[in-house]
């Protein structure tokens, strides 16, 4: 993900020095579509010495330009977002928000059908301009404090299906999802259309880590949904200088791998970095039942791909894992306890290596490894090793029976250290 700020191109020098990677300014100020190219080029300059390019845009409508209701003047629609994609695309942007309740609020006793038609009708207008400049116009929800139509993830992705326009797309706003008590399953169906996101902490709208709100339940909604584009803070700021060193860490949260499980620590690997881990205090409350039993032997197992906040140069704190594609369990060996414990997880494929001798072929033990290989949906190879052990008759008879497992759907090698040429298949595997 890439991370920025709402806010003026005045502050562009402070993101960079922390660390930001693009600003979010607002069409209006900065764009200025309704003034003269005169004006503009001014902004055009400063722009072309700022370290870091207003990739993104809100405050698209002014709330006298109505997009809704008897006074929708196209022409002036049209060459108002036209101006607007065209600038935003020279310098150097690539997204434009449309949330501006104020143009798009029905007023009282209006068709709300007519509503929704008439938004539909000025996304595709937007978007033919849109598309012609290579930019992205994405639909944001105004909860029902601030706007009375498109509320909801849900609500904008009807409407970008609706539309169904390549340049138009759903945005998610995490101030907006916490005011309406939107689900965040909301955020993983609209996967396919998602293409920007505003964060605050959502009960006063102020900054992140102004206040213990946990962001784990967002971030992780926006893991599952592949969600790997721009993540814009839209937020009140006491001390803007100051508070947007806070707000940075909270905001880069990483996804990584975990190679090594010791008791309450975790290696987790993020690109060619390896962190010790632990975990959130609150993770380990939700793999508990509502009695406080343990769910599982340990929560994380090798193989999770996990969301963690990264300390310092050698450490970090495991905040959420992302769902399993694929598990190998069994039931925990504890006297006391029914719980699962995942040996590994997130692997295709799982080879179980048995011997013809030394030590004898255990088939009860096979069988079990293959059933708990298919209940956790990984592939599994079977390797009978050591077939060198045996003569000619006991190989007719291990042949005859591994046939079986073949006709099953099971990959069988035969393998012998002293037959390197053996070796070939289970090096492929």
């Amino acid at each position: 993900m890439r991370f920025g700020i709402c806010t003026s191109l005045e502050n562009v020098n402070r993101l960079a020095e922390v660390g930001y990677d693009y600003i979010e300014l607002g069409v209006r100020p900065a764009l200025m579509p309704e003034s003269d190219e005169t004006e503009f080029q001014k902004i055009r300059e400063q722009v072309a010495k700022a370290p870091l390019k207003p990739e993104s845009y809100s405050g698209f409508i002014p709330g006298d330009l109505r997009v809704v209701g008897d006074t929708v003047d196209v022409p002036r629609l049209s060459r108002y977002v036209e101006t607007a994609c065209r600038r935003s695309s020279e310098i150097g942007g690539e997204v434009i928000v449309y949330g501006s309740s104020g143009s798009r609020s029905i007023t009282e006793g209006y068709s709300r059908e007519r509503a929704l038609a008439q938004i539909a009708e000025f996304l595709d207008m937007a978007a033919d301009h849109a598309e012609a400049h290579n930019m992205t116009i994405v639909i944001e929800p105004i909860c029902s404090r601030e706007g009375n139509i498109l509320r909801t993830v849900a609500d904008g992705l009807a409407m970008a299906k609706r539309v169904n326009r390549p340049g138009i797309k759903a945005l998610a706003d995490l101030y907006h999802i916490w005011q309406e008590e939107e689900p965040m399953q909301n955020i993983i169906d609209a996967a396919e259309w998602l293409a920007h996101v505003h964060i605050a902490e959502p009960v006063k709208r102020s900054y992140p880590g102004n206040d213990d709100f946990d962001f784990t339940d967002f971030f992780t909604a926006l893991q599952k949904a592949g969600y790997d584009g721009r993540v814009s803070c839209e937020c009140k700021f006491d001390n803007f200088d100051e508070d947007v060193e806070e707000v940075e860490p909270i905001l880069t949260r990483e996804q990584g791998r975990v190679i090594r499980a010791r008791t309450g620590f975790y290696d987790v690997q993020h690109d060619d970095i390896i962190l010790r881990c632990t975990l959130r205090g609150t993770l380990k409350r939700r793999h508990r039942s509502e009695t406080g039993r343990r769910l599982y032997a340990d929560p994380v197992a090798v193989g999770d791909w996990v969301i963690f906040t990264q300390l310092d140069m050698e450490e970090g704190v495991v905040e959420d894992i992302l769902p399993r594609q694929t598990k190998f369990s069994r039931q925990y060996a504890g006297k006391h306890e029914d719980i699962e414990q995942v040996i590994v997880a997130n692997a295709h494929q799982i080879v179980a290596v048995v011997s013809t001798l030394m030590p004898p072929l255990n088939f009860r033990t096979l069988d079990r490894f293959l059933i708990l290989a298919e209940a956790g949906d990984m592939e599994a190879v079977v390797c009978l090793n050591k077939m060198d052990l045996v003569d000619e008759a006991q190989r007719t008879e291990l042949t005859a029976i591994f046939d079986v497992y073949e006709k099953l759907g099971y990959r069988v090698l035969y393998t012998s250290i002293n037959v390197p040429e053996s070796l070939n298949a289970l090096q492929m595997h």
